[in-house]
């Protein structure tokens, strides 16, 4: 009975990789699952059940208790320095450079001005490249949440607040001709193309607000829960092009669109004994769309993944996979990640965490991401702290809580 009704939920999830995915990933800043590579969907407790799988509510551990949980994270990818770019090029102020060359050549048409001209251009050019087609990634997490696991009627509460976006610039090849084309008209007097250039930066994120309660119950062996969730997403797009870059600045009350809609998340558990378990769970069942102030559609679609976990009184090996490959909210690479960690329980007082995590997607960054994290947790208290990254990305997350 318990085959059939897990298998069953896994053909459901399998239904959902044949939709067009547009989301962000399935994950949390749970400090638990993130130094665990991000693992969760078997191995979540009541305090982070309701971010992976609220089936956990009425399949968690004996050792599971009434929580309370505060928590926060980020993470930023930077791959091909973008940052650096950008700062580098506000630090030259080329492009006002380069019009000044122009304007001085014009006054004065002299071998000292010329020289300034291309020097100018060559400066603009390289800075301009610098720039071309790179992103950084940005993510921000706080949340609250209140667990009451049971196998009868397990309830979790919560507020999850997280930010998502990032930023990449266009270089045209139209703009880069223009300013060679400066060069090759000396030594007659060139027009300045910096008020007409078109390459542009990019800036784009979302703001997604969830408050929702998770329920749960056990069934003949099979737990089963449900999130229903409410949402507001607030889209922030902002597109700066030419002589708009040295000068750029967001106000978010001109770029921002909000829209408010009802979601769920669903998942199935089963606690096989001897410290078995697997999991399947599908986050934002219904798909949504919502459309930027500049005509830019960010979608949520469905996500899916299965789960397998094994724990003992001292350790947790659990590992998850997404069903799904989901795009970015921002600018940042598909994923569709397998995750795989550990965790040592040292007599239910510390907490020692590893992960890996591994995007199967084709990515042009780092696949690989490892983890690490501790937790404390004397006399219902506890502490958790993680950090994660590669030589693409680095991020971390602290939690406080409260279980009796």
């Amino acid at each position: 009975m318990r085959n059939k009704l897990f298998a069953a939920s896994i053909g459901l999830a399998g239904l959902l990789t044949a939709q067009q995915a547009l989301a962000v990933p399935f994950s949390s800043f749970d400090p638990r699952s993130f130094a665990m590579g991000g693992a969760g969907v078997a191995s979540g407790t009541s305090s982070n059940a309701v971010f992976f799988n609220p089936a956990l509510l009425a399949a968690a551990s004996q050792d599971d208790d009434f929580s309370f949980e505060l928590l926060v994270g980020a993470r930023a990818a930077d791959p091909e320095n973008f940052v650096d770019a950008v700062d580098a090029f506000a630090a030259n102020n080329s492009m006002q450079g380069f019009s000044d060359a122009i304007t001085g050549y014009t006054f004065s048409q002299n071998p000292t001005t010329l020289a300034a001209v291309t020097s100018a251009a060559a400066q603009l050019t390289a800075d301009l490249q610098s720039l071309s087609q790179k992103a950084v990634q940005l993510e921000g997490n706080a949340a609250f949440v209140v667990g009451v696991p049971s196998e009868t009627f397990g309830l979790s509460v919560y507020g999850n607040a997280w930010v998502v976006g990032g930023s990449v610039a266009d270089v045209t090849a139209a703009d880069i001709a223009a300013i060679d084309a400066v060069v090759t008209t000396l030594p007659a007097i060139p027009a300045d193309p910096t008020g007409t250039l078109t390459s542009s930066v990019s800036v784009r994120f979302a703001t997604i607000t969830e408050a929702g309660i998770a329920i749960a119950s056990n069934v003949n062996g099979l737990a089963i829960g449900i999130t229903p969730k409410h949402v507001k997403v607030t889209t922030n797009d902002f597109k700066f092009v030419g002589s708009e870059i040295d000068t750029a600045t967001i106000d978010t009350d001109i770029g921002e669109v909000s829209d408010t809609n009802f979601n769920v998340d669903i998942g199935v558990a089963v606690d096989y004994g001897n410290g078995w378990k697997v999991g399947a769970a599908v986050k934002n069942a219904l798909a949504q769309e919502y459309t930027t102030i500049l005509g830019n559609t960010i979608t949520i679609d469905p996500m899916a993944r299965v789960g397998l976990m094994h724990e003992t009184s001292w350790s947790t090996i659990a590992l998850d996979v997404d069903v799904t490959e989901n795009d970015p909210g921002g600018f940042d690479t598909k994923t569709q990640y397998a995750a795989l960690g550990i965790e040592f329980d040292i007599f239910d007082t510390a907490q020692m965490r590893f992960g890996m995590r591994h995007n199967m997607s084709d990515t042009p960054y780092e696949a690989d991401t490892l983890s690490a994290g501790i937790g404390v947790s004397p006399f219902g208290i506890h502490l958790d702290l993680s950090v994660a990254g590669n030589n693409d990305e680095v991020g971390g997350a602290l939690q406080l809580g409260f279980s009796f």
